[in-house]
């Protein structure tokens, strides 16, 4: 059995503090381990969507679209959640009840720190999925080209690296947070070392940037996660699709399988 170190090293969080020790609620209220089974032994890939109590049409569009891939065996797909507000619970409770794929945090949703809510997608995988190979986090905006996505992963198998979009600020290279995929090896030292670090705004920043410097994970600039204008010509070479609105997703599903009936 796996031995978690968030579990040994995690304290109560309190007031006055910006480490991320002290801001993060550990766990997960509503898990769903089920949906990656045997730890991940046989996933090529666990698909974590940050999403908001809100954001339910944007759910139901990736779950009528792409999201149908989770059923695959390979495949595990969920959209993780901050905690509820009272009068969102319900709402919440029932969407889960009908389908089972949205991860609840410990911690309350707050747009200004992202940290803490890609933070619970790295505990979430640490504790639940830890034997999968890559870890996709991605923003529920986003199409995913599942099939290169697939061979993406089959194909890319560096350890200790992170493949997205790289931008620069401050001199410190990261992957855009839109969508980047990590290997899994990765994900207990993110942790660990973000625990003794304070709270940045940026997730994309903190986790691909700073952190993976400060641990000398490879970064990889893949022409795949690009967010370069995409159009019908190119979107089989493009893994993502950013900035989607509801209609979008099934555009962009059409147009993915449209070679095979025309």
């Amino acid at each position: 059995m796996k031995c978690l170190p968030l579990l040994v090293v995690l304290l109560s969080p309190c007031l006055g503090t910006s480490l991320i020790r002290d801001l993060y609620y550990p766990g997960h209220s509503v898990a769903h381990p089920e949906i990656c089974p045997s730890r991940g032994t046989n996933l090529r890939v666990i698909i974590l969507i940050a999403s908001k109590t809100e954001r339910l049409s944007a759910r139901k569009a990736i779950r009528l679209t792409w999201g149908h891939y989770g059923a695959r065996k390979d495949i595990g797909i969920a959209f993780l959640i901050g905690k509820p507000s009272r009068k969102h619970a319900k709402t919440i409770r029932d969407e889960n009840y009908f389908h089972g794929d949205i991860i609840v945090s410990n911690n309350l949703e707050d747009s200004k720190i992202q940290t803490l809510q890609t933070f619970s997608m790295l505990e979430w995988v640490s504790t639940y999925c830890f034997n999968a190979t890559k870890f996709l986090k991605i923003r529920d905006d986003v199409f995913v080209n599942i099939p290169l996505l697939v061979r993406f992963a089959q194909e890319n198998r560096a350890p200790f690296t992170i493949w997205g979009n790289l931008v620069s600020y401050s001199g410190v290279k990261y992957a855009r947070g839109t969508a980047y995929l990590m290997s899994t090896d990765v994900i207990d030292p993110l942790i660990l070392e973000a625990l003794k670090s304070e709270e940045n705004q940026f997730e994309d920043f903190f986790f691909t940037g700073l952190m993976a410097q400060e641990l000398s994970i490879n970064l990889v600039n893949a022409e795949e996660f690009s967010s370069k204008p995409v159009s019908v010509l190119n979107v089989k070479s493009r893994i993502m699709i950013e900035n989607m609105k509801y209609n979008d997703q099934f555009f962009w599903w059409i147009k993915q399988f449209q070679h095979l009936v025309e």
